[in-house]
């Protein structure tokens, strides 16, 4: 029987995958690898993205986050992470995310799921102003949307790059951030990362 991938309560999981306790013009990537890549597959989930070899990898609850460190997967808030960032990477299938939402989204709009995306933590309880405008990345074989955001955790500034990357059936929808102190070192490291991600069918389990 196929596993379906299901976005988990979708975005109630974003804070708990770190702490355990509309413009449409495209831009061509052309920056500077910030990072020599580790590449990470998980075929259950049907994700592959590249991230610094001395970064943490940790999967749960349907999500995979990639951290800086140790010390921000453990924080118990994220106003506790200094100079951490971290990615959060939720995968699943475009036809369940419609469901549970009530789209009708295809792979070429990512747009439209980026807006999606953020009305979704908007009404789980998040605030945020917007800091760059969405726009679509020309990454080949992946549509991927992304905007930057800032918010408030517990008195500090975080700012959270906000992408949805889109292929064939399926999509993930991604949140990297870090607090506002820390941004000009790790947002480099957040393009790039967002730019290698690739989603795709995961593995067939049969019970």
């Amino acid at each position: 029987m196929k596993r379906i991938i299901i976005f988990p309560l979708l975005i109630f999981i974003v804070l708990a995958l770190v702490a355990c306790g509309g413009d449409d013009a495209e831009t061509e990537t052309t920056t500077e690898p910030a990072f020599t890549p580790v590449e990470f597959d998980n075929e259950d989930l049907g994700v592959r993205v590249s991230h610094p070899e001395d970064w943490v990898i940790q999967d749960s609850m349907g999500g995979v986050t990639l951290a800086s460190s140790q010390a921000v997967v453990d924080s118990n808030s994220l106003a506790d992470i200094e100079d951490g960032g971290f990615v959060v990477i939720i995968p699943g299938e475009i036809a369940v995310f419609n469901f549970q939402t009530n789209q009708d989204l295809t792979a070429d709009e990512p747009l439209r799921g980026l807006e999606v995306y953020k009305l979704l933590l908007e009404k789980n309880g998040q605030v945020f102003t917007e800091i760059e405008s969405a726009e679509v990345l020309d990454v080949d074989g992946q549509n991927i949307a992304v905007m930057t955001v800032s918010s408030e955790e517990a008195g500090e500034e975080m700012v959270t790059v906000l992408g949805v990357v889109m292929s064939g059936d399926y999509m993930a929808m991604i949140s990297a951030g870090s607090l506002a102190s820390a941004t000009d070192d790790l947002r480099p490291t957040f393009d790039q990362i967002i730019e290698t991600i690739e989603v795709y069918p995961p593995t067939l389990i049969s019970e």
